[in-house]
């Protein structure tokens, strides 16, 4: 099999190769092939260094994540509820994500590993990320916990909210950013989407450093708890 990055590139090396995409004989055949080659590099960045029965779990949620929006923008499109046919209602609960590479995610640099064994994501390039969580009953106590912060000001600027919903100034307490969230009117299926706002972010590399990432805070859990 090789080593995991090998056969992670491979893997999207041959799905995007030409002839690779179902159909490719409608009209836009050539930007669909296009943007499928970008996202499948995409996906062999955030597979790089997973086995392939680490990678499987990441794969289903990714797979499960694009189905349930799908579903929720038919619904809205025909003027059905958001929540599909046959998915429960929210209710109350609890969760707890490690920002690693298997975490449903838009914003994020992939996941890095401190040397405790801590998974992390940067956010960035730009300040705003997404995170994709199960539909708990709201509201929700939203807690992230910051694993680092190469602008430490922005702690204090951090805004979050829900589908949509009002952005929330986030508290501070050490390490620990969190808000109470209602989610607004922009639904996606059995899932809801945090967005958080980070103000800004800046590139090491105009510091002084080599890294030419722009970063603003790298996180390494997520919590989410019904009220």
């Amino acid at each position: 099999m090789g080593q995991p990055d090998d056969w992670a590139k491979a893997l999207a090396a041959t799905l995007a190769a030409p002839g690779a995409l179902a159909g490719a004989d409608h009209p836009g055949a050539a930007i669909d092939a296009t943007l499928q080659a970008r996202v499948l590099a995409l996906y062999a960045d955030e597979l790089r260094g997973l086995t392939p029965d680490q990678a499987l779990p990441w794969l289903l949620r990714r797979t499960a994540l694009l189905e349930a929006r799908l579903l929720g923008l038919q619904a809205a499109a025909l003027g059905a509820p958001v929540l599909p046919a046959g998915v429960e209602p929210a209710r109350p609960g609890a969760l707890d994500l490690s920002c690693d590479a298997a975490l449903v995610q838009g914003g994020f640099y992939p996941a890095e590993q401190a040397a405790d064994g801590t998974a992390f994501r940067w956010i960035g390039p730009a300040p705003e990320a997404c995170v994709f969580l199960p539909r708990l009953s709201a509201p929700l106590e939203i807690r992230l916990h910051v694993h680092s912060a190469f602008l430490p000001e922005v702690m204090d600027a951090v805004r979050l909210s829900l589908d949509g919903g009002e952005q929330v100034p986030a508290t501070r307490q050490g390490d620990v950013l969190s808000a109470v969230l209602r989610p607004g009117p922009l639904g996606h299926g059995a899932l809801l989407r945090l967005d958080i706002d980070t103000a800004r972010t800046e590139s090491p590399e105009a510091r002084g450093g080599t890294d030419r990432r722009r970063l603003s805070l790298a996180l390494s859990r997520i919590e989410a708890a019904s009220r």
